[in-house]
């Protein structure tokens, strides 16, 4: 049986960058607590320094996979348990639109509908999927995976249309937008910008968005069929495709409320297989 775990550590690099990205584009919340604000390398590592703490210690231990960034790793992830007693539970979407769980149904618990908790409904089955090797298991983690890099944007076309009345960016039944033009057109109208499609976060993206999109049964034979070997470098493609890619989105929308665990899992240390079938 093929069984894949993720290497105990990340390197030195990818570390560096990824507690770069927590302090200038986390949700850690410092600006508003302490209005504290990181802009450039030098701001991080002087916060650091100000706390007691070496940035090169940091960044050494930080590179267990496990291991938290202090201070700036939000752990809280979408999920909450409440208790509502009669009462309206709610939330308020970044558009600033007010968006009703439930009402009068007591203790429970929710998740946030939105990219945040598809991702982290894909992070599970991508850890499932590492022990079990199941195909099936891969191909959920893909569809929540890549449909909350869909949600993502979505969200911004939403905000970006409250921002601008009259100037709106229409998709409906009469007008179908692909989500690629969705890239090319709609990211530079409201961010000035444009996404890099010249790396690997995006190849692998398109890479399994196809599989989501494709009929699995086929998928199934003609992507993977027995071999455990693809599936390690498609699970390989988790990190790049989905947490990069929701990474690359947030820095270009120059939104500074990324979960966490979409930062971790883009610097995710390389799966391996450590069990091969027999």
């Amino acid at each position: 049986m093929a069984v894949f775990r993720v290497a105990d550590r990340r390197r030195r690099r990818g570390t560096y960058d990824m507690i770069m990205m927590m302090a200038k584009y986390g949700n850690h919340h410092l600006g508003d607590y302490d209005g504290v604000t990181f802009k450039i390398d030098a701001d991080v590592k002087r916060y650091f320094d100000e706390e007691g703490w070496d940035y090169r210690d940091v960044v050494e231990e930080c590179r267990d996979k496990d291991e938290n960034v202090p201070f700036l790793e939000n752990l809280i992830g979408s999920g909450y348990t409440i208790d509502s007693t009669g009462g309206r539970v709610s939330y308020v979407d970044k558009s600033g639109e007010e968006i009703v769980i439930g009402e009068n149904e007591g203790p429970g618990g929710f998740s946030y509908p939105s990219y945040a908790g598809l991702f982290e409904r894909a992070v599970k089955d991508f850890n499932r999927c590492l022990d079990s090797a199941d195909f099936d298991d891969f191909l959920s983690c893909v569809s929540f995976g890549v449909s909350s890099v869909e949600a993502y944007l979505h969200q911004e076309v939403k905000v970006y249309n409250k921002c601008h009345p009259g100037k709106e960016l229409i998709e409906n039944k009469q007008n179908k937008v692909s989500f690629d033009d969705k890239i090319d057109k709609w990211i530079p109208i409201m961010t000035g910008k444009r996404l890099d499609k010249g790396n690997q976060r995006w190849e692998h993206f398109k890479k399994l968005r196809a599989i989501r999109d494709g009929n699995q049964a086929h998928v199934k034979v003609a992507v993977l069929g027995a071999n455990h070997h693809r599936l390690g470098k498609l699970l390989n493609c988790f990190s790049t495709g989905v947490a990069g890619m929701l990474l690359s989105l947030h820095v270009l929308f120059d939104d500074h409320t990324t979960p966490a665990t979409i930062i971790r899992h883009a610097y995710l240390p390389p799966v391996e297989m450590i069990a091969a079938p027999a």
